[in-house]
C-alpha cells in the first residue's frame, strides 16, 4: 500500500500546479478575447447564425407549403420533404391505467424517486436494498 504522507504532498504540488496553469489559460484567452479582430469575428459569427437559422426556418415552411401544396417532396434540389410519425398523448392518466392492464414495459421507474423513498425507509428491503458505502473524500485545502 502507497504511503499516504507521500502522496498528499504530490497531490498538492499537482493542484497547484494545475490551478496555475488554468489560471494562465484563462488569463491569455481574456487578452485574446478583448482585441478587435477577435470582437470583429464574433459578431459576424452572431449575425451569421442568426441570418443562417432565418433562412434554414424560411426554407423549410416554404417546403412544407408546396409539399401540402403538391405533394412533391422535392421542392427543390436541395430540400427533401421527410414524414415523421409523431404521437400526441390525448389522456395521461388513463394511459398510464391501460398501460398498468396491457403494456408493462411502458411503465418506468424513476430511479430518482426510488432511491429516495428507499433511504426514507418507504419501499421493502426485499425491493430496494440500502446500503453504506466508503468514499474517500480528499481535503480542498491541503496545507
Amino acid at each position: 500500500m502507497s504511503d499516504m504522507n507521500e502522496l498528499v504532498p504530490q497531490l498538492a504540488v499537482a493542484r497547484k500546479t494545475l490551478e496555475a496553469a488554468q489560471e494562465q489559460m484563462q488569463m491569455l484567452l481574456a487578452e485574446f478575447q478583448a482585441t478587435q479582430e477577435y470582437q470583429n469575428a464574433a459578431q459576424v459569427k452572431t449575425q451569421e447564425a442568426e441570418r443562417v437559422a432565418a433562412l434554414e426556418e424560411q426554407i423549410r415552411n416554404e417546403g412544407v407549403a408546396i409539399f401540402k401544396e403538391s405533394g412533391s417532396k422535392h421542392p427543390h434540389p436541395a430540400v427533401e420533404i421527410k414524414l415523421f410519425k409523431t404521437v400526441t398523448v390525448k389522456d395521461e392518466g388513463g394511459l398510464r391505467e391501460w398501460c398498468f392492464a396491457n403494456f408493462r414495459p411502458a411503465l418506468k421507474l424513476d430511479s430518482a424517486s426510488i432511491n429516495k423513498a428507499a433511504k426514507d425507509g418507504n419501499i421493502p428491503v426485499n425491493y430496494a436494498e440500502v446500503f453504506e458505502e466508503p468514499r474517500a473524500q480528499i481535503a480542498t485545502k491541503l496545507e
